[in-house]
């Protein structure tokens, strides 16, 4: 498990952007949205819209953790 853990933190510093970071948070809270929420009715009429957001996310954030495996660095001077 350390391995795996090891492996996710090097691909992520190596291949994510502040946006990516920051589009994560936003991954987490549309998940949420369709787990906890089930009853109201804003999400039940917009489950495919909140559904294809994710599966987007997820299939970007899996191509970085899992396909991609370099960064262009910039040296510094």
């Amino acid at each position: 498990m350390k391995n795996f853990i090891d492996k996710m933190y090097k691909q992520m510093d190596n291949n994510f952007t502040r946006w990516d970071y920051g589009l994560l948070k936003t991954y987490g809270g549309i998940f949420g949205l369709l787990i906890g929420a089930y009853f109201p009715d804003f999400v039940k009429d917009n489950q495919v819209i909140f559904g294809s957001i994710f599966f987007i996310l997820l299939v970007r954030y899996c191509y970085l953790l899992f396909v991609k495996t370099n960064k262009v660095e910039v040296s510094p001077g």
